[in-house]
């Protein structure tokens, strides 16, 4: 008999959306969390490290939306070599 050959091509998108709706939520979380820190009255070394501490997490965002546009063309490259590899 034949076997009907299921392929698994969407949990790599599935993933995709998750990771990036998880960045997206992760940014918009801390910088509500952020304008509230900045709302209280912090002085001298306290207002340093916690203009430290946001501006270091807010470049870490940045390095993370990277993940999803890096994720994405592996998907692509993954189902154009699938494609290729049907020939």
């Amino acid at each position: 008999m034949y076997k009907l050959k299921r392929q698994g091509g969407g949990v790599g998108v599935i993933s995709l959306i998750i990771f990036s709706v998880m960045v997206i939520v992760g940014v918009v979380v801390y910088s509500s969390i952020d304008t509230s820190f900045s709302a209280t009255s912090l002085t001298g070394e306290a207002a340093a490290a916690a203009a430290n501490v946001s501006a270091n997490t807010y470049g870490a965002f940045n390095l993370v939306s990277v993940g999803p546009i890096i994720f994405g063309a592996v998907i692509i490259l993954g189902i154009v070599g699938m494609l290729y590899m049907r020939r």
